[in-house]
């Protein structure tokens, strides 16, 4: 969970800012790790971020501007992990439907062994996306391409 302490919230709130630069910068160069890894990382990081906006969409305080300078970027990130769950949900007949390149945190070749790393996230991000579109509407001012 999320604490509700306001000067932790802040500290949490400052390691995801450097999480998500990392994230941001790992989308350009290949982790050191291995792609399995890469991807557990970005996924734990878009779910701990995930769970802060929903903490603070729920809150009675103001703390949304833990988050909202951050959402053009995570909104992104968001609907992309949950676009490459959806292809990795797919049944196998279905596998030639398959982006050829990989997903957006994934390559073709990980699928094996991302799988479960989606699964466990899945649930988290469709919550924070939900409440992001809802608050959004998807409104004029969105648009994906200028998201990253």
């Amino acid at each position: 969970g999320v604490s509700r302490d306001p000067s932790d919230l802040k500290r949490v709130q400052q390691l995801l800012v450097s999480s998500l630069k990392k994230l941001r910068k790992e989308q350009t160069t290949p982790s050191v790790y291995g792609e399995a890894v890469a991807t557990m990382e970005s996924l734990a990081v878009l779910k701990a971020w995930a769970e802060l906006y929903i903490k603070v969409s729920q809150d009675d305080t103001d703390n949304s501007d833990l988050v909202s300078p951050h959402l053009p970027l995570l909104s992104h990130y968001w609907l992309a992990a949950l676009r490459d769950n959806a292809y990795l949900s797919l049944p196998a007949q279905f596998n030639t439907q398959l982006p050829s390149s990989g997903g957006t945190f994934y390559t073709p070749s990980m699928i094996g062994f991302v799988k479960s790393y989606y699964e466990s996230n899945w649930s988290s991000l469709l919550h924070a996306a939900a409440i992001w579109v809802n608050r959004t509407k998807l409104s004029e001012t969105y648009k994906p391409e200028e998201s990253v």
